[in-house]
């Protein structure tokens, strides 16, 4: 405390030997939050200003929805889920203030769309079996919108998320399946 390095809070777990005139309790291991006050709380302030670049309106009025939007650094596309069309579309977003659809991908064949997660364009999709009681799937697909390959998923998977090295791909369903 009190010194000129700053570092943040630590903890540390303390054994406590051969203890007479006092009484511990809950065992001889003991956690100690040891506070450092030199690490001081930031202050508030307006730095932060966000201004509005462009929009996409996915799909027309009344079949339209962007529920979940992801985006793909080596073609500068973005990926945006339309549950209520039961499609992606696939919009060129290499000049963002002027989006434009590259394609549409129907999804309905395959069930209804939850979840996508995008990683050096290989595209993962969570989606819900047709039958809502049997297991779904998650599917791969490449940039253009091809699908590469299905592996099964439990019932109504409601996430999909590629590790940072892209080595594996998680999901999360309805019945409390967790699969990698």
């Amino acid at each position: 405390l009190n010194d000129a390095f700053i570092e943040s809070d630590e903890y540390a777990v303390i054994e406590l030997l051969n203890v007479s005139g006092a009484n511990v309790a809950n065992g001889n291991y003991h956690t100690v939050h040891l506070l450092d006050d030199d690490a001081k709380a930031p202050t508030a302030n307006n730095a932060l200003a966000i201004n509005l670049l462009s929009s996409y309106r996915n799909g027309a009025s009344g079949t339209n929805s962007a529920e979940i939007v992801a985006y793909d650094k080596n073609t500068k596309r973005m990926w945006v889920v339309n549950s209520i069309a039961g499609n992606i579309n696939i919009v060129n977003f290499a000049n963002p203030v002027a989006p434009v659809l590259f394609s549409t991908i129907d999804i309905l064949p395959l069930g209804g769309i939850n979840s996508i997660a995008i990683k050096d364009g290989v595209i993962a999709a969570a989606i819900e079996n047709t039958n809502k009681l049997l297991p779904g799937k998650v599917v791969f697909f490449d940039a253009d919108g091809n699908v590469l390959k299905q592996i099964d998923a439990g019932v109504l998977p409601d996430m999909v998320g590629i590790s940072p090295d892209g080595k594996y791909v998680a999901s999360g369903s309805y019945d409390g399946t967790a699969r990698v």
